[in-house]
Parts: structure tokens; C-alpha cells; sequence
């Protein structure tokens, strides 16, 4: 049987389609296709739009601080120098405090869709995982970017699981002033979350503005 990818519940609107609207079916490899399979296991290549993701169940949208979550970590959008930013990345460095400045300045940098794990200092959380998004206002091929887009959840969940933590909270990745789409990050973030879910406690995708909360919630 091929990798599972998720499952999905069909919303309907595939005009010469079999499927029965509100039944789950299981989504397969590879991923840049949407391969649904049913209760024979024959695999169907189908339009995304026509479903819904199930999300596991110790996967939670909240609209909080992420700053002042106590959890084993908590996701840090940061920039290639590992430096303190603006906005969020800011918010997180001043609550954490010098030490983390000193630590990441020793790590030196980090590419567009790597990760990497700091202290949390000062902050309740006792860890900081940094990713980098890409920058979608840069002209590049869209697959390009959809593709390291993808890879900091990967690499996010990679580093989590390695360290043995078991809740972890995640804003809204690259979707300030990286101008990354929400849809597209929020898609990605729950596709690799559900994948990893049973390693982790919980999983809290944390909002900060009500737009955001409002199409995280759409799932």
C-alpha cells in the first residue's frame, strides 16, 4: 500500500465522480498529486477543492499569545541571519531575552526551509524551533516556493521528534511580511502535522490576528 498522506471527507462536485459526499477516503502518494484511494484500494487522481482534511484529534486552532504558551516549544518565523526581526520574531526574541540573540548569533544562519532549536530562555516554553519561509513576493517559480514552503513544517516536525517534545505551538509561518498566502501555509501546516500527529501531545496552530483564526478554522 502507498504512504498515507491523510484523510480526506468528500464535499462533492466531481461531476463524473463515484465518491459519496461526506464519506472519508484516504489521501496516497505522491504529493504534488491528489490521489485518493476507496475501499479497494484503486487510487484516483481527483481535484483537492472537492475535499475536506480530517485533522487529528490532539491537533488544536487557538488564537492566543504564543509568547506566553507554556509548551515544550514554540515556532519561531525567522529570517536567514537568525537575527532579531520585526513582529513576531521580535516579540519572541525580547520575551526570551539576550541569551537567545547570543545563541543564534553562534548558529550563524539558516536556509529557506530549514529549521533549527534554540533555548527559550526567558520564555514559558522551553525551547524555540526557527524556520525561515520563503519570500513569496520574490520572482521565482511558484513550485520552488511552495516546495520550501512545505519544508518548514517538515523540518519543524523533524526537529520537534528528535527532541523529544511533545507539545509544540506554530503561528502563522511567512504570512506577514514574507506575503506568504495563509491558505497555502495553513494547507501545508495541517497535510504535515496530520502525518506526525501521533508523535506529539498536541499540536496548537496559534493565531494571532482574527483573519488568520478565520481561515484556519475553515478546515
Amino acid at each position: 500500500m502507498k504512504k498515507i498522506l491523510g484523510k480526506y471527507k468528500y464535499l462533492g462536485g466531481e461531476s463524473t465522480s463515484d465518491l459519496v459526499v461526506g464519506k472519508v477516503y484516504t489521501r496516497v502518494e505522491p504529493e504534488n498529486e491528489f490521489r485518493i484511494i476507496d475501499d479497494s484500494e484503486e487510487d484516483y487522481l481527483y481535484l483537492p477543492e472537492n475535499f475536506q482534511l480530517i485533522l487529528s484529534d490532539n491537533i488544536e486552532i487557538v488564537k492566543e499569545n504564543i509568547t506566553e504558551m507554556q509548551v515544550d516549544a514554540i515556532i519561531c518565523a525567522s529570517n536567514n541571519a537568525l537575527m532579531r526581526g520585526s513582529g513576531l520574531c521580535g516579540a519572541i526574541f525580547k520575551k526570551a531575552g539576550f541569551e537567545l540573540d547570543k545563541e543564534c548569533a553562534s548558529i550563524g544562519n539558516c536556509n529557506t526551509g530549514d529549521a533549527v532549536i534554540t533555548k527559550g530562555y526567558n520564555l514559558k516554553a522551553k525551547h524555540i524551533i526557527h524556520t525561515v519561509a520563503p519570500k513569496w513576493y520574490m520572482v521565482k517559480p511558484e513550485e520552488e516556493k511552495r516546495k520550501q514552503f512545505r519544508n518548514c513544517y517538515k523540518n519543524i516536525f523533524n526537529i520537534a521528534i528528535k527532541n523529544d517534545i511533545k507539545t509544540i505551538a506554530i503561528p502563522c509561518i511567512g504570512t506577514g511580511i514574507y506575503q506568504c498566502p495563509i491558505e497555502i501555509g495553513r494547507d501545508f501546516a495541517f497535510e504535515e502535522a496530520n502525518k506526525v500527529a501521533d508523535k506529539f501531545e498536541k499540536i496548537y496552530f496559534v493565531c494571532f490576528r482574527d483573519e488568520e483564526y478565520a481561515i484556519y478554522k475553515q478546515m
